[in-house]
């Protein structure tokens, strides 16, 4: 039984009960997602008219601008380059692809439009997308831009977004990795993979900012420390959304580096944040993810329920569907850190983990299997988790031996207000010689997950609000 796909599409269709889309075998990146009308994009979010806006920072053709959706159903470009330069940032015209790189884009309330993306930088083969974060502001939907410095290098940090299920009140969160020291030497050996070392293990302090709107602009106030043991912040892939609010207080989650960091596994945090004091005020350890080794990819993600429920999923940076993958746990009473739930083993070999929730509190994680990119759904009503969905694989990755060839699909997951899901994924492996050149898609769901397509333009304007 094959799935069939709503408009054109190169990418192939497969047995149902495998993966609703393949990568094709030959693995040319040319026919990977067909003809579609739709930017490409590193990141998606949707104001008040459910509109959606693109950015994309990979592409080098493609920076510089947030795309909008109008009414008409054309993309119009919201161009922040200048805002860039005003704040004292690179504008050089970029031209070289940078496929690890990710932005945030995000909505508050009053439907300002917030961004967080790299900037350009000169490097010997030319200019790079790898600049440090700016954090863009526009009060009037990307028809004017202004630009903030964070302090953020790329891969250190994030910020809240709406496309995360929940819109915050007023400016989001941003959250700021400084590196203190990076940790080296041996780990534990696994019987099927060998000895682990601690490539993945630095020391960095993990700052939250709290932007205030004032007048026209932001203003930004001293960072506040939630730890000086983070383990990174961000990864290229899944991690997207690792905070959340319930009224005055915000709900953030990390992993530390262990004072034993090459045998004591990744312990998992929340922390709480006291909003209208601009105060840290606890903090809970929840779970100690896998791997046994401190490695930065095992980062958590977290979601938060109308009812102030707070869900974690945390872990693995796992390699083979032999080892112990992601972790799931729930607190006891609203928005209250002093109790969880035990946590609970979700399945094995799994990475790079994002999630998100509906607007019926349901939750729903998009995250690797290698070489698969899966997604699932923890239906509310039933209290339970829903078997998964293989999303997208690359069948070649199985060499003649046996073995995997490492690939990697740089996911991430968002979700619109009418709860229609999306799946940013950039296929990427090491064995074709064509690391880089597959180009960015979207996948997206109007079912909870349940069927999946390649959307275009005139579909996206029918989930628009009238």
């Amino acid at each position: 039984m094959t799935m069939a796909l709503a408009g054109h599409a190169a990418i192939l269709p497969v047995d149902s009960e495998k993966a609703v889309f393949e990568v094709p075998p030959a693995g040319k990146p040319e026919v990977y997602t067909g003809a579609t009308d739709v930017p490409s994009g590193s990141a998606i979010a949707f104001d008040q008219s459910n509109r959606p806006y693109v950015v994309n920072v990979v592409d080098p053709e493609c920076y510089g601008y947030v795309a909008v959706l109008d009414e008409n159903g054309n993309w119009i470009r919201r161009d922040f380059t200048a805002a860039l330069k005003t704040a004292g940032f690179s504008v050089e015209t970029p031209t070289l692809r940078t496929v690890q790189n990710r932005a945030v884009l995000g909505f508050d309330r009053q439907d300002r439009l917030y961004a967080l993306v790299p900037t350009p930088r000169k490097v010997k083969d030319g200019v790079d997308i790898n600049g440090d974060m700016a954090l863009l502001y526009s009060t009037d939907h990307g028809a004017h831009f202004q630009a903030y410095r964070v302090g953020i290098r790329p891969y250190q940090g994030t910020m809240e977004s709406s496309s995360s299920g929940r819109i915050p009140d007023g400016p989001p969160a941003v959250f700021r990795g400084v590196h203190r020291q990076r940790l080296s030497g041996k780990g534990v050996t696994y019987p099927d993979v060998g000895e682990q070392s601690l490539d993945f293990c630095s020391l960095n302090r993990l700052d939250v900012i709290l932007p205030e709107a004032a007048g026209e602009g932001l203003r930004l106030p001293p960072a506040l420390v939630l730890t000086e043991r983070a383990n990174g912040v961000t990864s290229h892939s899944g991690g997207g959304h690792i905070a959340a609010r319930f009224g005055d207080r915000l709900f953030v989650a990390y992993v530390e580096v262990p004072e034993d960091p090459a045998r004591g596994g990744n312990p998992t945090f929340v922390a709480e944040v006291d909003l209208g004091r601009r105060a840290a005020v606890g903090r809970k350890q929840v779970a100690n993810a896998t791997p046994l080794v401190s490695d930065s990819h095992a980062c958590p993600t977290l979601a938060l329920t109308s009812t102030g429920e707070l869900d974690l999923v945390t872990g693995s940076h796992g390699w083979s569907p032999k080892h112990p993958g992601f972790l799931f746990a729930r607190c006891v009473r609203p928005a209250d850190l002093s109790e969880w739930t035990a946590p609970e083993r979700l399945g094995a070999g799994e990475s790079y983990v994002d999630m998100v929730v509906d607007s019926k509190d349901n939750l729903y994680i998009a995250y690797r299997v290698h070489p698969q990119l899966w997604v699932r759904k923890y239906d509310r009503t039933a209290g339970k988790w829903l078997p998964p969905v293989r999303l997208l694989e690359y069948t070649p990755a199985r060499r003649a031996d046996g073995t995997l060839s490492y690939t990697v699909f740089y996911h991430h997951l968002f979700i619109d207000r009418n709860d229609n899901l999306y799946v940013k994924a950039l296929f990427h492996d090491f064995d074709t010689g064509l690391k880089g050149r597959f180009p960015l898609m979207w996948l997206v769901s109007s079912d909870g997950g349940a069927s999946w397509r390649i959307p275009d333009t005139a579909w996206m304007r029918k989930n628009m609000a009238k």
